[in-house]
Parts: C-alpha cells; structure tokens; sequence
C-alpha cells in the first residue's frame, strides 16, 4: 500500500464514522412519538428541532457526497498511481521471471511482453 492509500483509507473511516454519528442525532419521522411517552414539545422546541435536523440532513448529503468521492479517488489511485501498475503500463504487460539451479549455475529467464531473455550464471566443470 502506498502512502495516499492508508492517508484516504483513514479518512474513509473517520468520514464512515462522522456519517454514522449525524445520521443517529437526526429525529425520527415518526410524528407525535414523544406525547405517548408524556413529553410536551413546545412550540419554540418544534421550530428548533426542525432547525436542527435541516442542518443534519444537509450535513449528512454533503458527508456522504465527499465519501464518494474519496471512495472513487481511492480506487484510481490504487489503479493507476500504484507504483506495481505504473511499471506493469510501461512494461506494456506483465513479466514472468524463472530462475533455476543446477550443479552451481544458475540459469534466469525472464518474459516481458512476447520477449525472453535467458541469463546463465556460475561455472561450467
């Protein structure tokens, strides 16, 4: 993992978090739930409860908004910025490399793109 990868994937957490928190100190829709339990709202708490929630559902929407857009920042990244796929693209394809050992040589092959090359290593006796 690279350095941007673990800075968005903490940021994603702590975002995942704050978004959970803003959506659990938002009020039910449920309407008239506190007469049951005898709370009376006044008129004043009705207004600013209402205040209150707008405030946390523009909150939650733009909360939500930046998430994803660091999710899909954090996916190009891993796509493109990665060091592994950045030498993979100018290698134009992937690289097999064999290396074997037999009686104090060692021979390594190595495919890149349709291309070999075989290096020989050690002593012929």
């Amino acid at each position: 993992m690279t350095v941007w990868e673990i800075i968005i994937g903490i940021i994603l957490l702590l975002l995942a978090i704050l978004i959970i928190a803003v959506v659990l100190l938002q009020q039910g829709r449920q309407a008239n739930l506190g007469a049951i339990s005898g709370a009376a709202d006044t008129f004043m708490e009705k207004g600013k409860a209402r205040t209150v929630d707008a405030m946390l559902a523009k909150w939650t929407k733009v909360l939500v908004v930046v998430f994803m857009v660091l999710m899909l920042g954090g996916m190009l990244i891993t796509q493109y910025l990665n060091p592994t796929a950045i030498a993979k693209r100018q290698q134009g394809g992937t690289t097999s490399t064999t290396t074997t050992t037999t009686a104090g040589s060692t021979t390594t092959t190595t495919t890149t793109a349709g291309s070999t090359t075989t290096t020989t290593t050690g002593s012929a006796e």
